[in-house]
């Protein structure tokens, strides 16, 4: 039998809560926490992911760059060889 489904505050998970007396237990840490306002959401703290994603996106940038840099290497050396080539 499933419970209401809520946020767990201590594992930061939703789950479908237990519910003892007034107030719900989460089956997975067991941790007991009061039935809040469904609409609030929980705020999570995401400073990791953003600052991850940052770096992410400027090795991205350089890999982009560097393959740009490279593709322009290689059509002057086409070119530099063609024009060896007809001497």
């Amino acid at each position: 039998m499933s419970g209401p489904k809520a946020f767990c505050p201590k594992c930061k998970r939703e789950v479908n809560c237990l519910v003892e007396q007034e107030s719900l237990c989460c089956p997975v840490c067991r941790y007991k926490f009061e039935q809040s306002d469904p609409g609030a959401k929980p705020e999570i703290r995401t400073e990791k992911f953003d600052l991850l994603e940052a770096f992410l996106k400027c090795l991205r940038a350089i890999f982009i760059a560097a393959l740009v840099i490279a593709g322009i290497f290689l059509v002057l050396l086409a070119f530099l060889f063609a024009a060896c080539s007809h001497m």
